[in-house]
């Protein structure tokens, strides 16, 4: 039997693990999306998939124009591979992220106050008994990293 040859990257750093999530999201997005999709990727920081993305730079870095970048970062947030946080950096979302994301603290308690509106939001209704499972929670904490803002939620429930 004939060992398999083992493959060495040429070079090491700045590799991106490039497989399922790459390929979704060629298949959701137009060419130049998808160019500013692997750009971001590549410039992302690995531990929470979150990059500083200013449609200047970024045409620049693309040699596209501003209007053209933000078209494209337009189809980015629509299709959800992309949202935009609170402390404005641009986010990969999860499922096209191949990395394991550090748990950032202060977003950890951020996500808390917020799950915790939905929750007095949903039980304040005089209209519905119901209760907050964990379930409910789960969705809650997704409508966060989604980047749904809270009064979208609060208007949803009213």
């Amino acid at each position: 039997m004939t060992a398999l040859p083992r493959y060495h990257l040429k070079r090491a750093s700045g590799w991106f693990a490039a497989g399922a999530e790459i390929d979704a999201a060629v298949r959701l997005l137009s060419d130049a999306a998808f160019k500013l999709f692997v750009w971001l990727c590549l410039h992302a920081e690995r531990n929470r998939g979150c990059i500083a993305a200013i449609p200047v730079e970024l045409g620049r870095a693309l040699r596209r124009s501003e209007a053209e970048v933000q078209t494209s970062l337009q189809e980015l947030l629509q299709k959800g591979i992309c949202v935009w946080r609170s402390d404005g950096l641009l986010e990969i979302a999860d499922r096209f992220w191949p990395y394991q994301r550090t748990p950032d603290p202060a977003s950890h308690d951020e996500q808390r106050v917020y799950i915790n509106r939905v929750k007095l939001c949903l039980l304040q209704r005089s209209c519905v008994r119901s209760v907050f499972t964990a379930a409910d929670e789960k969705l809650a904490g997704q409508f966060h990293r989604d980047g749904l803002p809270i009064v979208d939620v609060e208007r949803a429930i009213c």
